[in-house]
């Protein structure tokens, strides 16, 4: 399963890198023509983190659960973050809200990437010490 698990890792990251660029494309540039797009690519971005969760975590115990936490980690942390910068942003211009949104959301994207990055680290990290300790036995 550890190639599967480094698989889904890189599709996930590659379709979270391609709807950074198309949402910074289209609000960058109000080309709203490829919004439709974005959704078709969030949709993806669900998907494939689900796909790489359920691979990290397949040889750990209560692994469903597991995936469902960081799937929702992977939900709620960009939306507190966003709630945290809605809270202040009374002090900002309605300009500079139309002109960040483009960053808020890639900032969210590269939350999500963060979060998948640790679970792959910990996931690999646990591994190992479960290989470890399964392959060390007291002499007999």
């Amino acid at each position: 399963m550890k190639g599967v698990r480094e698989l889904t890792g890189v599709v996930y990251a590659s379709i979270e890198i391609v709807h950074s660029v198309v949402i910074v494309i289209t609000f960058g540039t109000f080309n709203f023509s490829l919004v439709h797009y974005v959704g078709y690519l969030d949709i993806a971005s669900w998907l494939a983190f689900v796909a790489f969760a359920a691979a990290a975590f397949w040889h750990f115990s209560y692994r469903w659960l597991r995936v469902i936490a960081a799937f929702l980690v992977f939900y709620v942390l960009p939306v507190a973050v966003a709630f945290v910068y809605a809270r202040f942003n009374y002090m900002l211009s309605t300009e500079w809200i139309f002109r960040s949104l483009p960053i808020m959301l890639v900032v969210g994207y590269l939350i999500k990437l963060t979060i998948a990055g640790l679970i792959y680290l910990w996931s690999v990290r646990r591994e190992r010490g479960s290989f470890v300790a399964a392959n060390t036995s007291p002499a007999t």
